[in-house]
């Protein structure tokens, strides 16, 4: 007998598939009752803000937004899609959302609706299916159920996959992004991905894999997208006409998927200044991207969910 909880995510995840039926021949109306689902499992006021965000989006029919969705919509997996949305809807921005409100006000702990783990030469010993596994049932109790993992390494990337794929296998309520560094991943190893339904794998823009691993998601239709680390130029007054030939040549690629994270070294002032370029182009702009500011996205969604 499904639980409660379970009961009320099939019914999410019924309703998204059904809706999705009609998507080929109206997408743009199927998109806009997405979000209306998205509204009305919203537990706050704040919750819904998120989507009503999203819907300000989505407003105008000639959106840039349409394509860009439709373009990944239609170049992953259809059934991984909806499970993943499903994860960052329910999940993560409601269920989650009302735990993580009430762990932080007991505990006076500060804790995000999505948790990194930086995994580099200096601790990829320690990291251990069994420990990684136990960490993340600790935070799914504290309402936390999306999980980014940043590989800062170019050596035994698939041994570490290895490690952390019967982990994101084992919890698939919960989602997990998968920062890849320049390299290229095996067959093997990315037929193993392409089984996980709550998976983003990132790779990075305009490096030596970028090409030859885009086209290897794609063909096993993962859903991907490209990350791009952003310095002083973006920040710089020039830096808007910097991001749009950088923008337009992403929108090339088989994703529309961006994540810009800021380098090192750059100041809060900087890191603002690359922000508004961005919020910009989301109202603005002319290639059909769906761009991240991975810093402040996180925070802005973190702020709504738990009632700041």
């Amino acid at each position: 007998m499904l639980r409660r909880k379970d009961i009320q995510r099939t019914l999410i995840e019924n309703t998204l598939r059904l809706h999705l039926k009609r998507y080929d021949s109206d997408s743009e109306r199927t998109l806009r009752r997405l979000i209306d689902i998205g509204l009305s499992v919203s537990k706050t006021p704040r919750q819904s803000m998120i989507f009503k965000r999203i819907a300000l989006l989505f407003k105008d029919e000639k959106s840039t937004y349409y394509p860009a969705l439709k373009k990944e919509f239609d170049n992953v997996n259809r059934d991984h899609f909806i499970h993943f949305c499903t994860n960052l809807g329910y999940l993560s921005w409601k269920k989650g959302a009302g735990l993580l409100n009430s762990y932080i006000k007991e505990s006076k702990e500060n804790e995000s609706w999505l948790k990194t783990f930086l995994i580099s030469d200096n601790n990829k010993e320690k990291l251990n299916t069994s420990s990684l596994a136990n960490e993340i049932q600790v935070l799914n109790k504290k309402g936390i159920y999306a999980f980014n993992f940043n590989i800062n390494l170019n050596n035994d990337v698939e041994a570490i996959l290895n490690i952390l794929i019967p982990v994101i296998n084992t919890y698939q309520d919960s989602n997990f992004l998968i920062c890849l560094p320049d390299v290229i991943i095996d067959d093997n190893t990315i037929e193993q991905l392409s089984l996980l339904p709550n998976i983003l794998v990132a790779i990075p823009y305009n490096k030596e894999s970028t090409f030859a691993m885009s086209e290897l998601l794609f063909e096993e239709k993962i859903f991907y997208g490209l990350y791009y680390y952003y310095g002083k130029d973006e920040a710089s007054d020039y830096g808007y006409e910097l991001l749009e030939d950088t923008f337009e040549n992403m929108s090339q690629e088989n994703t529309s998927a961006i994540f810009m994270i800021p380098s090192e070294g750059l100041t809060e002032k900087e890191k603002k200044a690359v922000n508004k370029k961005i919020l910009r182009y989301r109202s603005g702009r002319y290639f059909p991207l769906l761009i991240t500011d991975f810093l402040y996205d996180v925070d802005r969604i973190n702020d709504y969910i738990i009632n700041k």
